[in-house]
């Protein structure tokens, strides 16, 4: 099951690597990262789950879809920590990303005891980044997971329950 999860966290590796790259979008970017994000990762137990051999086990499910969500999330994590000077050249620095928000969004910030121009700061970037990518290594494999092992049931190879000459399976006493 590992080999299903690796096949799969591959595919999901490709998969995030283009996904990260919308964290290039202004404002609305890491938004739509973690929601294309969370639907990769669903989209990896479903593959884990479709890949799976007849009479899988619900720990091999789950252990194949950790591994695959873990591989698109290090790779995810890794490029978006890897994107961020280059967000600070596209958008102009700190000040050229603050000219981007609203200021609501700015008042926001100072009233919860947050200066804006330290957060879009080169060090404060690559620190939500860095968070940001641990939690993209713990999300990932657990909704991978989890998908997996409950969407097995109805993706699994189907199984056959009718013998050629005896009709319907049934269990003799």
């Amino acid at each position: 099951m590992i080999r299903i999860g690796v096949r799969a966290g591959l595919l999901g590796a490709i998969a995030a690597f283009v996904i990260e790259f919308l964290v290039l979008v202004p404002l609305a970017g890491q938004c739509l990262v973690w929601i294309f994000n969370i639907a990769l990762w669903v989209g990896l137990g479903v593959l884990v789950a479709y890949w799976q051999p007849p009479h899988a086990r619900t720990e091999d499910l789950a252990l194949g879809g950790a591994v695959a969500g873990f591989i698109s999330g290090l790779v995810g994590g890794l490029l978006g920590v890897l994107l961020v000077p280059i967000l600070l050249l596209l958008f102009g620095g700190t000040a050229g990303m603050l000219r981007f928000l609203p200021p609501s969004f700015l008042a926001w910030y100072r009233d919860m005891g947050i200066a804006p121009e330290v957060l879009f700061s080169p060090t404060g970037l690559f620190l939500v980044m860095s968070l940001t990518c641990g939690l993209q290594l713990v999300l990932g494999p657990v909704i991978s997971a989890l998908s997996a092992v409950l969407l097995a049931p109805w993706l699994g190879p189907e199984e056959e329950y009718w013998e050629e000459d005896q009709g319907p399976y049934m269990l003799e006493w």
